[in-house]
């Protein structure tokens, strides 16, 4: 899976995150999402436009 993050500027409001797979690999989204959460965004956007499948698995990575 791949993952593409736009982070804002310093004082920015949103800080977007576009995962790119057809399947949401959990492990993947933990560890990314972790990384990018401890940055401490103001706002988190995620697109999961290119996602098809998301089991309970990735729901719960997302949550």
């Amino acid at each position: 899976m791949d993952v593409s993050t736009q982070l804002g500027l310093k004082g920015s409001l949103v800080t977007l995150v576009r995962l790119l797979a057809e399947k949401l690999d959990p492990a993947l989204v933990r560890k990314e999402l972790g990384q990018i959460l401890a940055e401490k965004p103001k706002h988190l956007l995620l697109d999961l436009s290119q996602v098809t499948l998301i089991n309970s698995r990735g729901v719960s990575a997302l949550v």
